[in-house]
């Protein structure tokens, strides 16, 4: 349980429950705020760090654009083995446009020199963050300061401030400094430098210059004040501009800035013109302006991503945090992916894992389903490197890195990280997800099928028929999703993914065969698949090797997990990864698990188990379990509901949905665990209404938590949408939009359409 965890962080919450609300400041806090205030759009992500530099605090600033990235040192190898990653990559911090600071008679109104009446809104509605307080000089004169920080939604290259300072006892001078930080820090080091800059009157382009990468970044910045008189500070580290202003009391002085982003990623020609040009352009629109059109897009975001909870208020703020995360993160320009904290900070450097795949893509695509396709795309993109590290390791097709940016495998952990083929499966998976959802033929085909076939042959290949087991199909040396256990043989997840994997390629190669051989033999071309290939990938499929033990009733996670040393958990602690602790061959001999790893096997196949079989794997695993990895509880939270243990998978809900918020790990000062975000939307829709999504259809077994009265979400499944109102006594189904489908629920056929647009269960 999370226990007085709960306690660690103090704020508030409106009667709606759609603000996160900052009052209380703790300094030694400021990179988890900065990491729970951060604001993006999938594009710019920025970290949520106050407007002014405070030398008193540690420096928690942050801004990112999704794909550029800068490459460490080359790693040192005592023994260089075939595959081993080369360097690290890592999504460098750009120029640090936010700052903005007020002085009264040269004191510097900020934190450590004592700021009353602080209050701080993160408004998941309007999509801003909105900054208020009031400061007293030293010579006893009390200003008014109200700030409103934007990253917009509609217009991804852009960003904008508005900031505002009222004179509440006195008239007299003021001054504002609006600065930038040219190069910011990140990693020990300067990763970038300006390559070229470009003044006027009202602000200035900088180009950023990785080093390593000589990727590119044009960051342009306008401003707009009531008195436009400044002076201009420019150094090879900091632009600044001095406003000094005579200010009437009781009378507000107003500054904006305008920023705009453009990068490699973009393609463009000139992406300082481009930056200079929209940066321009929003300025002339005005921040009004801008504001509403940012309150549209999250009032109509909201109509279907929402999730509604009555009863328990401190639960639903948790949830639409998670949700309103969760699309500030989702890209949808230049076919990029989402990495593990995404764009709110330095932990796992930008990389992209299996994480948005498995955990990030049930939402959008439950949501607004054509979103997920850039994500998909982004595997296309980098399919080549993909090929690549198939023969780096010896293999054929395409095997996707574990731990990258641009496709290029990072990680040292190779003990784990390059043994977890998984992730193939996994691409495979989603594939066949969205496809279901949305009948996208145009992408299975020309892009899809592509990828299935090169990394089902990768699997095809890895594995092969072992005598020992009766010629079955076996993958060996291999790490499933519990990553304590490294090089076992027959992880059960990565057998039984790559068993669905196969067959869906098999599927897919019939369905264009029927329908675009044309097409299909363009892919057959590039992929060099043929007809012995595709009955390997049938006999392996037929003949996949996994452990059952009669005795204990379950699937084994490998061949040794059931004989390795049993483990006294209460010496371990919770929540924590502890490889740290043990030397690999002492953590690969004990029973215990960093995360969900068969359980998340009966979720995510679970058509494939009874419910039986289903709670006699997670009674042996689940208390194996130490849930090292922020994916883990709400996996747990989703199969205990199913079972019927329902205090148990409500604490895990909460475990996951408080995870950032009250830093139950103690690392979200690096970044939000984006995945774990998803997994509390996956909480309530698989866990708390029992939503499945498998071949045959989808299926609904409601059973809400004792603390709520109802739960309200809106579901959209090829093409029709939805509205789930479930109580602890009824549950309705409405439609809302398209022609209505056939669903399960609670055992029984009903159908939806609009002739019967509602039904009740």
């Amino acid at each position: 349980g999370l226990g007085d965890v709960y306690k660690r962080q103090e704020y508030m919450m409106n009667s709606m429950n759609d603000r996160y609300i900052e009052t209380e400041i703790n300094a030694d806090d400021s990179g988890h705020i900065a990491s729970v205030f951060a604001l993006g759009n999938g594009y710019l992500g920025m970290r949520g760090t106050y407007d002014e530099d405070d030398e008193k605090l540690p420096d928690e600033s942050g801004m990112y654009i999704n794909g550029i990235f800068e490459t460490a040192e080359p790693y040192k190898y005592y023994c260089l083995c075939r595959g081993l990653a080369k360097c690290d990559q890592y999504t460098v911090n750009l120029p640090d446009w936010r700052i903005i600071e007020v002085y009264i008679d040269g004191e510097k109104a900020c934190i450590s020199n004592g700021l009353k009446n602080h209050k701080r809104v993160l408004d998941f509605k309007k999509g801003c963050i909105e900054r208020t307080f009031d400061f007293t000089s030293k010579t006893g004169k009390t200003i008014k300061v109200k700030s409103t920080r934007i990253v917009n939604m509609e217009r991804v290259h852009s960003a904008q401030i508005r900031y505002e300072v009222t004179p509440i006892d006195f008239s007299g001078e003021i001054e504002i400094k609006a600065a930038i930080v040219k190069n910011t820090w990140i990693y020990g080091t300067y990763p970038t430098y300006t390559e070229s800059e470009i003044t006027d009157k009202n602000g200035i382009v900088l180009v950023s210059k990785t080093k390593n990468t000589g990727m590119r970044a044009a960051c342009a910045v306008l401003h707009k004040a009531d008195d436009s008189q400044c002076e201009v500070v420019n150094t090879d580290e900091r632009y600044e501009r001095v406003y000094k202003v005579c200010v009437e009391q009781g009378k507000t002085f107003t500054l904006e800035k305008y920023a705009s982003f453009y990068s490699d990623v973009d393609n463009v020609d000139n992406m300082s013109e481009e930056a200079r040009a929209e940066a321009a352009n929003i300025c002339q629109i005005g921040f009004d302006n801008l504001q509403s059109e940012q309150e549209k897009f999250w009032e109509n975001y909201w109509k279907i991503g929402d999730v509604e909870i009555e009863g328990n208020d401190e639960d639903q703020m948790a949830v639409r945090f998670s949700l309103f995360h969760l699309r500030q993160q989702l890209a949808t320009v230049n076919d990029m992916s989402i990495g593990a904290t995404g764009l709110t900070g330095q932990n796992y450097s930008g990389k992209v894992f299996w994480d948005t795949e498995m955990y990030l893509m049930p939402y959008y695509i439950f949501t607004d389903p054509q979103t997920c396709k850039g994500l998909l795309m982004y595997r296309y993109r980098i399919l080549d490197k993909a090929r690549e590290r198939a023969e780096q390791l010896g293999g054929v097709g395409a095997l996707y890195s574990w731990c990258s940016i641009d496709g290029e495998e990072t990680s040292v952990v190779y003990e784990a990280s390059t043994a977890e083929y998984h992730i193939n499966s996994d691409i495979a998976y989603a594939i066949w997800r969205y496809y279901d959802l949305t009948g996208d033929r145009d992408f299975v085909y020309n892009y899809g099928a592509e990828i299935l076939f090169e990394t089902a042959k990768y699997m095809a290949h890895r594995g092969c028929f072992v005598d020992g087991y009766g010629g079955r199909f076996c993958i060996n040396a291999v790490c499933g999703p519990d990553e304590y256990a490294c090089g076992v043989n027959n992880n059960c997840y990565t057998n039984l993914m790559v068993r669905f994997h196969l067959n869906y390629a098999l599927r897919i190669y019939n369905e264009m065969l029927e329908n675009d051989k044309a097409k299909l033999d363009e892919v057959i071309a590039k992929t060099g698949i043929d007809k012995e290939e595709l009955a390997l990938w049938k006999k392996a499929s037929d003949n996949m090797y996994y452990r059952v033990n009669k005795e204990l009733g379950i699937y084994e996670q490998d061949d040794c997990f059931v004989y390795n040393d049993p483990v006294d958990m209460d010496t371990l602690p919770r929540h924590s990864d502890i490889r740290t602790m043990f030397h690999p061959l002492d953590l690969w001999r004990m029973q215990v698990l960093k995360q969900a790893d068969v359980v998340l096997l009966t979720f995510v196949l679970g058509d494939l188990f009874t419910k039986e079989e289903k709670k006699r794997n997670y009674d042996y695993y689940e208390p194996k379990t130490n849930h090292g990895s922020s994916l883990s509880t709400a996996i747990h939270s989703i199969i205990a509901n199913e079972i019927g243990y329902y205090d148990q998978a409500y604490e895990y809900f909460r475990n996951s949905a408080f995870m950032d918020i009250y830093d139950v790990k103690k690392n979200t000062s690096g970044g939000l665990h984006i995945a774990c975000l998803g997994g509390v939307w996956m909480c309530v829709v698989n866990g708390f209404l029992g939503m499945r999504h498998y071949d045959k259809g989808i299926e609904f077994n409601v059973h809400l938590p004792k603390a709520w009265t109802s739960c309200k979400c809106h579901i959209n499944y090829k093409g029709s949408v939805i509205e789930i109102c479930a109580g602890q006594k009824e549950t309705v189904f409405s439609l809302v939009s398209g022609d209505g489908f056939s669903f399960n629920a609670n055992g029984k056929e009903y159908s939806i359409d609009k002739d019967n647009a509602e039904v009740h269960i």
